[in-house]
């Protein structure tokens, strides 16, 4: 009997995988709500009150605006920066 709680015991902690979180790998940045990092090459829908924040000094956006209409498109050409939505 005692043989078995060893053996569970042991199957049970090999299956949590100990995770104990100091992984070498990159972890995902937490952006506060609202706030959406931009991808080289993507475009995005911006409305007036959207704000666009260069994260880098390098960070170069290219925006399309055709007059009349409320939204425009930017695209991030070079660099890092992120959006914020209008809340």
């Amino acid at each position: 009997m005692k043989n078995i709680v060893i053996i569970s015991s042991m199957f049970f902690l090999i299956g949590c995988g100990g995770g104990g979180g100091g992984g070498g790998g990159a972890s995902e940045e937490v952006l506060p709500a609202g706030t959406e990092k931009m991808l080289y090459g993507q475009l995005y829908a911006v409305t007036t009150g959207d704000q666009v924040v260069k994260t880098t000094t390098d960070a170069q956006i290219r925006v399309t605006h055709i007059m009349g209409e409320a939204n425009s498109t930017i695209e991030l050409v070079e660099g890092m920066a992120n959006i914020i939505r209008k809340q």
